[in-house]
């Protein structure tokens, strides 16, 4: 290919399941934050059993 044959594109998109927050941007304020969103899968689990 040639330079005048070449397009730039750009795929963007993120997807993620994140601890402790509603979604990506939510997650985000909390790691800048310094905040921990670690949880105990086991204890998470038995809490939406209850």
């Amino acid at each position: 290919m040639t330079g005048a044959d070449r397009q730039q594109i750009a795929i963007v998109g993120m997807a993620s399941r994140t601890p402790g927050a509603a979604g990506t941007d939510e997650f985000w304020q909390l790691l800048r934050h310094g905040h921990d969103a670690i949880r105990d899968r086991i204890q998470v689990r038995l809490r939406s059993h209850l």
